[in-house]
């Protein structure tokens, strides 16, 4: 029983960090390469 719940809480934890990468990844593609009209302009 305790190996499941620990298997649980590890894909828990791995869609965590898997989700904060990607919002981290995310937060500088739109504001850091393609800043404001840039984005815009190649059609984002």
């Amino acid at each position: 029983m305790r190996s499941t719940v620990s298997r649980y809480l590890a894909s828990f934890y791995h869609l965590l960090i898997s989700l904060l990468v990607f919002l981290l990844l995310a937060y500088l593609v739109l504001f850091s390469w393609y800043p404001g009209f840039f984005y815009d302009i190649d059609g984002g």
